[in-house]
C-alpha cells in the first residue's frame, strides 16, 4: 500500500499561517507537470472601509432673510456654508426670493458623516459669528432639510418651486437626523448632480468680474494707470487699500450715496485716484460679498425707501503688467436721480443725516435750519417754473382770442333759382 511505503516526498500538514504559506512554494510531484500558480486576488487596504467617496446632496435651507436680494443671500449663505466646511461654488446655489420669505436650493458635495455633524457646528457658528444671524429671517430658525433635485421639482421660470411645506419631510429608519427646534434634516444622497443650468442661473450666481478665457462677458476693463478724467458733481474718486473698504468706505457710502439722491445722481469710484489715475485696489471674490452685502444693508436704511433699481453696484478688473496675489478692480457704485416728486423731498441716511452734493464737495450732516432753507428755496424755485408756465399759457390763450377777431363774420350768398 501506498501508506506503508516510505515517501521523501510526503510531507505531514501542519497548519500555518498564510503568510507562511505564500512564502514557502508546494513541492512538486516527480514526473506531473509542475503546478501554475494561481493568481492572487488583490488585498483590499486595511483602511478600505473608512474611505467613503463624498456623495453629492440637494439642501434646502429655509427661513432666509427675504429682506436681502437674491445676489445678497447667495454671497451670505456662500460665506455661511464655507465657515461650516462645506464651499460651495456659487452656480451650485439657488435662491428664490418672495416678498415674505426666501429659501434656497444648495449642492454640496462632502461625506455623510460631515453632514451628520452639521446641528451642532451650525449652533456654534451661530454663537461666534454675526453673519449667520443676518442671513436668517426675524423671529425664524434657519431650517435644513432635503432638497429636491432639479428633475423632481417643478420649475417656474428658470425657479424651482417651494417644497409643500417648509419643514423637512417625516423620518423614516435608517434616513434623517433631528437639527433641534428648526425641524427635521433628511439629508440623503440624491443620486442626481444638480448641473448647473445658464439659461436659469440667478442673478447672483457670477460675479460681475467673472473672467472666462482671458475675457470679461459683457464687462468693461480697466487698465492701470489709464486716465478717467476729472472729478465733477456727479463723479467722484476715492484711492482706496489698506483697510479702506473695512473702516473708510462705509462712510463714504453714506456721505456720497445720499448727497447723489439729493441731486442729480452720480457714480462714486473706489480704486482711482483723485488725479483719474485708475490704481486699483485688492478685491477677492470673499471681498465682493462683503461689499455687496455692506451696500445692501446700508441703502437699505435710507428715507425715504431706496429700491434696488436705484442703484447699481458692479467690480471692474484692472489690467496690470504687475501680477498680484490678488486681483485688482475698481468699484464702481452708480445711483441713478430719483423721480419727480409732487413736493421737494430729501433723502437721509440710516443714521438720520442729509447730504447735499457740490462741485469738489459734500455739504453736511445738514442741520434743522439748512434743511428749512432748501426746502423753502426748492418751493420758491417751484413757485416761479409754474409762474413761467402760467404766464405763457395765457400769452398764448390771447394770441388766439386776438386771431378770433380778425377773421370776423364771413359773406354769404344766397342764389334762389
Amino acid at each position: 500500500m501506498l501508506c506503508c511505503l516510505p515517501q521523501p516526498w510526503l510531507t505531514p500538514f501542519f497548519p500555518r499561517s498564510p503568510q507562511t504559506q505564500v512564502q514557502q512554494p508546494l513541492m512538486e510531484l516527480p514526473g506531473t507537470p509542475p503546478l501554475q500558480e494561481v493568481p492572487r486576488e488583490e488585498s483590499l487596504p486595511e483602511d478600505s472601509g473608512l474611505q467613503v467617496t463624498p456623495s453629492t446632496h440637494i439642501l434646502y435651507v429655509g427661513h432666509l432673510n427675504p429682506q436681502f436680494s437674491v445676489p445678497v443671500l447667495t454671497c451670505l449663505l456662500r460665506d455661511a456654508l464655507e465657515r461650516l466646511g462645506l464651499p460651495v461654488a456659487r452656480e451650485h446655489i439657488e435662491v428664490v426670493r418672495r416678498p415674505r420669505k426666501a429659501y434656497a436650493l444648495v449642492q454640496v458635495t462632502t461625506h455623510r458623516d460631515s453632514l451628520a455633524s452639521l446641528p451642532w457646528r451650525l449652533q456654534t457658528a451661530m454663537e461666534e459669528h454675526q453673519i449667520l444671524k443676518e442671513l436668517v429671517a426675524r423671529g425664524k430658525e434657519l431650517v435644513l432639510g432635503d432638497g429636491r433635485g432639479p428633475s423632481r421639482g417643478r420649475e417656474v421660470k428658470g425657479a424651482l418651486l417651494e417644497p409643500p411645506s417648509l419643514q423637512a419631510p417625516e423620518p423614516h429608519p435608517g434616513a434623517g437626523r433631528s437639527l433641534g427646534r428648526g425641524g427635521v434634516a433628511s439629508l440623503r444622497s440624491q443620486g442626481q448632480i444638480c448641473k448647473p443650468r445658464s439659461q436659469d442661473r440667478p442673478s447672483g450666481a457670477r460675479s460681475d468680474s467673472a473672467i472666462v478665457h482671458q475675457e470679461v462677458p459683457g464687462q468693461e476693463r480697466l487698465f492701470q494707470g489709464a486716465f478717467l478724467g476729472s472729478e465733477t458733481r456727479s463723479v467722484e474718486f476715492k484711492r482706496g487699500g489698506g483697510e479702506y473698504l473695512s473702516l473708510a468706505f462705509k462712510h463714504h457710502l453714506r456721505r456720497y450715496a445720499c448727497a447723489f439722491l439729493n441731486g442729480e445722481g452720480g457714480s462714486l469710484f473706489v480704486g482711482v485716484e483723485d488725479s483719474g489715475l485708475v490704481r486699483g485696489v485688492p478685491c477677492s471674490h470673499r471681498d465682493e460679498d462683503r461689499v455687496r452685502l455692506l451696500v445692501d444693508s446700508i441703502l437699505q436704511g435710507f428715507q425715504p425707501q431706496v429700491f434696488p433699481d436705484a442703484y447699481t453696484l458692479s467690480f471692474i478688473p484692472v489690467v496690470s503688467t504687475i501680477a498680484y496675489p490678488t486681483p485688482l478692480k475698481v468699484i464702481r457704485l452708480s445711483v441713478r436721480a430719483p423721480r419727480a416728486q409732487a413736493e421737494p423731498q430729501l433723502y437721509e441716511t440710516d443714521q438720520g443725516e442729509v447730504f447735499l452734493r457740490r462741485d469738489g464737495s459734500i455739504q453736511g450732516p445738514l442741520s434743522v435750519h439748512a434743511i428749512q432753507e432748501w426746502c423753502k428755496q426748492k418751493w420758491v424755485a417751484e413757485l416761479r417754473t409754474l409762474q413761467e408756465r402760467v404766464k405763457v399759457l395765457t400769452a398764448e390763450k390771447e394770441q388766439l382770442r386776438q386771431q378770433l377777431k380778425q377773421q370776423g363774420p364771413g359773406s354769404r350768398t344766397c342764389c334762389v333759382l
